[in-house]
């Protein structure tokens, strides 16, 4: 039995192909250090459910510039005001820390390691 897997970018479009006879944690690696060597290190990583993939993401990948294991931490608040049920602006704000090896990598790239966003919008429903 053959396994495909793909590395693909946020339109859909289709960046690197793989196919391995295996489905484990190797498999997972080479294909990540793969597309890392011809696409460089993307923003962020969504997988499946596949256990390889968590398996393969919890060594540390300095390339990726994320460390093993909790990568980051978020916490963050809002604040509503109902004007109706239908309409209801809010504001709030969201910490973000790197922790561990992350931060480390950030700090190598002359990024700070925790970020502060402020947010505002509005929530609507018909």
């Amino acid at each position: 039995m053959h396994y495909p897997w793909r590395a693909v970018d946020q339109e859909g479009e289709i960046l690197e192909s793989y196919v391995t006879k295996t489905r484990d944690k190797q498999a997972a690696l080479r294909f990540m250090k793969k597309a890392l060597k011809r696409h460089g290190s993307p923003e962020t990583i969504t997988a499946d459910g596949l256990r390889s993939y968590k398996a393969a993401m919890a060594h540390d990948v300095p390339r990726l510039a994320i460390g093993s294991d909790i990568d980051q931490v978020e916490v963050g608040i809002r604040l509503r005001c109902a004007i109706s049920r239908e309409l209801t602006p809010y504001i709030g704000i969201e910490q973000s820390w790197r922790v561990e090896d992350s931060a480390h990598y950030a700090r190598a790239r002359g990024e700070h390691p925790s970020v502060t966003n402020y947010v505002l919008g509005i929530r609507f429903w018909f």
